[in-house]
């Protein structure tokens, strides 16, 4: 089986996610609850072999929305990169800085 590499996200679609996650509370319980789900609504389309993947943005402590809004343009420059997803800390509560910076 061929290994599955995460698909960047366009600069519209970050900017989206991350107005979301760090303002709207209804997002963020969506996108900690199914982080599929949540991508999808912001017009993230995964590949289908990149399902499983996208199952790996799923966190159990969702960073607060000023966190997220602190973090911004790092976190967006990551998910327009090719590692986009591939490091599910990037939005996990008092990680954010920290996993960012090791990528």
């Amino acid at each position: 089986m061929a290994k599955t590499k995460a698909i960047p996200f366009n600069a519209k679609t970050a900017d989206k996610l991350l107005d979301l996650l760090s303002t709207d509370s209804e997002f963020r319980r969506l996108f900690k609850r199914n982080p599929i789900a949540g991508l999808a609504y912001v017009g993230y389309p995964p590949a289908k072999e990149a399902m499983a993947l996208m199952a790996c943005a799923a966190v159990d402590s969702l960073g607060s929305k000023k966190e997220i809004a602190a973090a911004r343009d790092q976190l967006k420059d990551y998910l327009v990169s090719s590692q986009a997803l591939t490091n599910p800390h990037c939005f996990v509560a008092g990680k954010i800085e920290k996993a960012l910076s090791r990528k």
